[in-house]
């Protein structure tokens, strides 16, 4: 089996969160990997069954797993769900992983980020120095790494930086803690059209340039930018889930036939009863 995968996470029973892996994992799968040559694995934290099975019929592996967490004393912050991406340095069984955040779309091949190295992301200097948005990066499971990690979250060993409140802290304050500061040897940069965000492109003005992107970031289908690029984006997002939905949903036709076919079934069995 495949020991590289695009990995992503979902947690909790939101439908808007739903349809926005729909669309990531649809349009990954059409446009960000030709051929299907790698995985496709969703870690599901807390996701209701009928969730996971639209998502497994998309292609998706699905992996049930447990917040980190849930041993006995370790503290829990408030958006403590994020903290579930520290699960993939522990996922040994693969060789290399993409993470890309849900609430993506992605516009072209991306098969080429498997050939970065441990850990690359892009960075975001005119946001503030060392900093790092954790929505897609390439790295490798390890346990020692993991370790280190997950040292650091039960410890709270990490400060919120400047980008995130005491109360509004996220696993990208320990990311950018553990990788910009304490192993700057082992941070490596991705081109900023693998990780094209939203928020910050329309405070730049420069949502026209997503046409060079490889993966948009942000609330797409719901977000009312004033832009009519961001419009176009947002045509293409919604094409995007109807396509998604309508090859995990059965079709009309389809419903009709097969309910046609049990029909005569069922009639043909009462009337051999019958005879």
């Amino acid at each position: 089996m495949n020991e590289y995968a695009f990995v992503t996470i979902l947690y909790g029973d939101m439908p808007a969160w739903l349809e926005m892996t729909m669309v990531m994992g649809h349009t990954l799968k059409t446009r960000g990997m030709p051929g299907e040559a790698y995985r496709m694995i969703l870690l599901a934290v807390d996701v209701p069954e009928y969730m996971t099975r639209i998502l497994f019929k998309l292609g998706f592996e699905i992996r049930n797993v447990e917040m980190p967490w849930i041993e006995k004393g370790t503290p829990r912050p408030p958006r403590a769900s994020t903290f579930s991406k520290l699960l993939l340095w522990n996922m040994l069984d693969l060789k290399k992983i993409v993470f890309i955040d849900t609430d993506t779309m992605i516009l072209n091949d991306i098969t080429n980020l498997f050939e970065f190295p441990d850990f690359s992301v892009v960075p975001f200097p005119d946001v503030g120095k060392g900093y790092l948005n954790t929505g897609v990066f390439v790295m490798e499971p390890s346990s020692d790494t993991n370790k280190e990690l997950m040292e650091m979250y039960r410890k709270g060993d990490y400060p919120h930086t400047k980008y995130h409140s005491k109360e509004n802290i996220t696993e990208q304050d320990l990311l950018i803690e553990y990788f910009s500061v304490r192993n700057r040897d082992r941070l490596h940069s991705l081109p900023e059209k693998y990780n094209f965000r939203l928020w910050r492109e329309k405070k730049l003005g420069s949502i026209r340039d997503w046409q060079n992107a490889s993966i948009i970031h942000g609330h797409i289908g719901w977000g009312h930018f004033d832009s009519q690029h961001f419009r176009v984006l947002q045509q293409k997002w919604r094409v995007s889930l109807k396509a998604a939905k309508k090859s995990v949903y059965p079709s009309p036709f389809w419903l009709y036939w097969s309910a046609r076919k049990f029909i005569r079934i069922l009639c043909n069995h009462l009337s051999s009863r019958k005879n």
